[in-house]
């Protein structure tokens, strides 16, 4: 018992948009709060109870979101999602608890579950490692975006939560891009190299945001034949919502083109690890093309590693 599979990052890469597919199809049972955030230190009861908040908040509104929660509503298991939260509430003993986290997922039945953690790209070789070994037949996914547009997202997004002004100038934004929190999430190949030292090849799948705005029921398919579920209809539409991944504030093209001068060898080594719309990222604003694809297998837009 444990989770099927793990989201690995990136953040600000659509893990919302995944998590509202496979909570809405048939082939899965989702814990009612999209993050868990057991591996990277954050109070797991907290953010379980308070993400049920949020998921009831946003159900008042479901004839506002395309009926999305309506239609997912209909379909949940509440007693399991009740026995859930209940165990998450009653705790681990204090500590990382592997055996303890495979028995929270107990309650998904003969479904696939998951865990959908961002934040998971942070995570050290150490406790990688440990979550491995413990769960040898984990899959994980890995969406990655442009480093340039990624990072100005974030920095919108952390205004929006009222954690810091997006940078006005270049030395804050230098100052933003050095915080640890930030550049600990900027770099998606060095993400992906730490979990692949890991992970068997055929049990990483990398999308691209660039497809997920461009061909997100194209998307969709692929993560579900990865994940086992073959290609069955959308509970939901695969679509975008684009007004929560659009950046609030346009990113001014002088800063644009600080922050690709910044990120230029991360754009070149994203284009050379994942192939796909990733070997755009460098021409994307003036840079000379990167390496062909090293080691991966592209299929359209996406790479099976």
């Amino acid at each position: 018992m444990g989770p099927d599979f793990l989201y690995i990052g990136c953040q600000k890469a659509g893990s919302r948009w995944l998590y509202d597919q496979l909570a809405a199809h048939e082939a899965f049972w989702m814990p009612p709060t999209k993050e868990f955030h057991y591996f990277n230190g954050y109070e797991v009861a907290g953010r379980v109870v308070r993400g049920l908040y949020k998921a009831q908040r946003a159900e008042s509104t479901a004839s506002r979101k395309r009926g999305f929660l309506k239609k997912l509503l209909t379909r949940k298991d509440t007693s399991r999602r009740q026995a859930f939260i209940d165990q998450v509430r009653a705790g681990d003993g204090g500590k990382m608890n592997l055996d303890w986290y495979a028995s929270l997922f107990r309650w998904k039945g003969d479904r696939l579950s998951g865990d959908i953690t961002p934040d998971y790209a942070i995570l050290s070789t150490h406790t990688i490692s440990l979550i491995t070994s413990r769960f040898p037949q984990l899959r994980c996914i890995l969406f990655v975006r442009d480093p340039v547009a990624r990072v100005w997202s974030y920095a919108c997004m952390a205004q929006r939560r009222g954690e810091r002004r997006v940078p006005q100038d270049w030395p804050e934004m230098v100052s933003f891009l050095r915080d640890e929190r930030v550049a600990a999430r900027s770099y998606p190949s060095r993400i992906f190299a730490r979990w692949r030292d890991h992970v068997p090849a055929d049990r990483i799948f990398v999308g691209f945001f660039d497809q997920l705005a461009s061909q997100p029921d194209v998307l969709r398919a692929d993560v579900l034949r990865f994940l086992g579920a073959g290609s069955s209809p959308p509970g939901i539409d695969a679509g975008l919502d684009q007004k929560r991944t659009q950046a609030r504030i346009p990113c001014p093209p002088d800063m644009q083109q600080r922050l690709a001068d910044w990120f230029a060898d991360e754009l070149h080594a994203c284009a050379a690890t994942f192939g796909g719309p990733a070997t755009l990222w460098p021409l994307r604003y003036g840079l000379t093309s990167g390496a062909a694809p090293a080691g991966g297998r592209s299929t359209g837009d996406r790479v099976l590693w």
